[in-house]
Formats: structure tokens, sequence, C-alpha cells
């Protein structure tokens, strides 16, 4: 209840737990009686709107399951971390898949949105070649020729020192190598 404070012929409304310091000569305390329901009701808002308000700029909460946009502290590019629970650990921890960065919050819910429409393989970056060109030869090969396949199986068989590893750990250089090395060997042949 709200009580009216008399300080020294000054009248403050506050409520009763309110403290005023040091200075707290005579008080006398008078109670304020709610006339009706509606006044209690118009005290629990005041109440609710003075001490508990809402934050401007409060992000609205994600489904449970659906994940997570979060960011992340220093100066960064792509501040922003999407990511999703796939598990938990054994202290109760939870197991984070991270579907990727972006460079704004509003970017980053709709690449989870996206993510949950339709999901993909997160370990993309951890895929090696010779696993990249088995899909490649399961989804694309069909489609091609005979000759033009079984040329791309051979020169396939020439990027052997590369087969192992991750494939977005190549780079362009590597490549330009195994195909000089190619060249190489076809002109030593004839």
């Amino acid at each position: 209840m709200i009580e009216q404070i008399v300080t020294e012929g000054k009248k403050k409304d506050r409520p009763r737990w309110w403290h005023t310091g040091s200075g707290q000569a005579k008080q006398t305390l008078l109670k304020l009686m709610f006339q009706s329901p509606l006044d209690i009701i118009s005290h629990r808002v005041w109440l609710c709107h003075t001490h508990f308000p809402e934050r401007t700029g409060d992000i609205m909460r994600n489904p449970n399951g659906y994940g997570t946009v979060a960011k992340l502290s220093g100066n960064r590019r792509r501040p922003f971390i999407v990511k999703k629970v796939i598990g938990w650990n054994n202290k109760g921890h939870p197991i984070y898949d991270i579907v990727g960065y972006t460079e704004t919050r509003e970017a980053g819910n709709l690449l989870l949105a996206e993510y949950n429409r339709d999901p993909w393989d997160v370990d993309r970056a951890k895929i090696t070649m010779k696993e990249l060109f088995e899909l490649w030869k399961e989804k694309k090969a069909p489609k091609l020729g005979e000759s033009n396949r079984s040329s791309l199986c051979s020169a396939f068989k020439h990027c052997s020192a590369h087969v192992n590893k991750p494939y977005k750990q190549l780079r362009s250089y590597q490549m330009q190598e195994t195909i000089d090395e190619m060249s190489k060997v076809v002109y030593n042949s004839n």
C-alpha cells in the first residue's frame, strides 16, 4: 500500500518501504485507503511500470529448440554468432552446432530461419576432397557423358596429395601445382 509521508510539513507520495536517508526528522504516516478495485489495479500497473520497466529494444525469445543469435565480444567484422543446441554433455551443459556468423542480428535471425526451414550439413567446413568427390560422383556425374566423367575421374587420381585434406583448407596455388605436375607427366609420356 502507498502511504503518505509528511515530513516537516511537506507531503510526499512514497511507498511504505521508501528510505529517505539520514534526515528523517518527525514523520507522520497516513495510510491512503483504496476506494475501489480499480484503484488497486491502477496501483499495480503503476508499480509494474515504474519498478519493472520494459527495456527498449528487447529481443523476442525464440521457440524451444529453434536456436539463438548471440553477440560476441570484441571488434569483429561479423560479431553475431548463429548457433543451435544439438545435445547436452555429462554436466548438463549444451553442445552447440554453429550455423554461421553474421554482421547484424537481423541477418542472423534470417540465417537461423533459413536453417530451420531446410537444415544443411554444418560440417561442410570439415569435408575432405575425397568426400566431396564422392558426393559429386553420386549427384552430378550421372548427368555427364561417359568420356567427360572418365576424364574427371582420372584428373582426380592426380590429386592424391590433397585427398585427405579438408577442402576448405586447400589453396589455389596447391591446385595449380597439381595441374602443373599433371601436365609434366603428360608431356613426358609423349
